[in-house]
């Protein structure tokens, strides 16, 4: 009998690899396909890992209910494992489904308090769906009980709640403004790759929430100009400050690169 690869770098190689092929405008089905087929083998030697993986495969192909039912199925059998839960938010991250990647994110965190990856899963879905606040509060709680292990969110988040605390804009607006980003996005089929929060720098109080898509620069300003017309056909979002926080889509280059993010 030829020797198995075992199960754990196996998986965590496979989503790697579809997690590096999320980045891609279009990612290729024969890739799709093989990496497929490496699950299909793997659910011979571990279930669960198995439709683990093949649940971020559907993930990439935008098959909302392949991602649920493979997923789900994992959890079953892995007993809802918090490794398990958190490769089931990042898929749900990959489908644009943020606010259900933020509910299995703290399942899995909830499970697995000490564990550095569910405790930066949950905050990077924080920030996502806009709880800066809870972001705030988790990072506190973390490095309150990791003294040794500190934690320092990539966004401003410090300055985003002074900012809400001193009214100027809302925490309310601000994750309606990003709920309509992520809804843009999901309609459009369009994946993010990263997202980096900046203060602008001629006004500390006003935000940049910028998502770095798997598009083109062309179809990221087609984005952009979708996005403003749906903000604008909220007239209570007009009227707000919150638009001193606001989204923008970045798309990638010709060879597939994305921009640095300005400074």
């Amino acid at each position: 009998m030829p020797n198995q690869p075992s199960p754990a770098p196996k998986t965590a190689e496979l989503l790697a690899s579809l997690a590096a092929m999320a980045e891609e405008i279009e990612p290729g089905e024969f890739e799709l396909k093989r990496l497929e087929r490496e699950a299909e083998r793997l659910l011979k030697i571990d279930a669960a890992a198995g439709y683990t993986v093949l649940g971020a495969v559907a993930s990439l192909r935008g098959d909302v209910e392949e991602v649920h039912a493979r997923h789900r199925l994992a959890l079953q059998l892995s007993g809802e494992s918090p490794r398990t839960l958190h490769n089931y938010a990042a898929s749900l991250v990959t489908l644009g489904d943020v606010t259900g990647a933020l509910e299995v994110a703290h399942r899995a965190y909830a499970r697995a308090p000490t564990d550095a990856d569910m405790f930066a899963s949950v905050v990077s879905a924080s920030i996502l769906t806009g709880h800066f606040r809870e972001a705030f509060d988790l990072v506190g709680t973390w490095n309150g009980s990791n003294p040794k292990r500190p934690y320092a969110p990539d966004s401003p988040v410090e300055a985003i709640l002074s900012a809400i605390d001193r009214d100027v804009f809302t925490e309310e607006r601000l994750q309606e403004v990003l709920a309509i980003a992520h809804e843009t996005l999901r309609s459009w089929k369009v994946r993010v790759s990263r997202v980096e929060v900046h203060a602008d720098q001629h006004d500390p109080d006003s935000f940049l929430f910028e998502c770095f898509v798997a598009a083109s620069p062309e179809k990221a300003e087609d984005l952009n100009e979708a996005l403003d017309a749906k903000i604008r056909d909220c007239p209570h979002l007009m009227d707000d400050p919150g638009l001193k926080f606001m989204p923008a889509f970045i798309g990638a280059s010709v060879d597939g690169s994305q921009p640095e993010a300005a400074t």
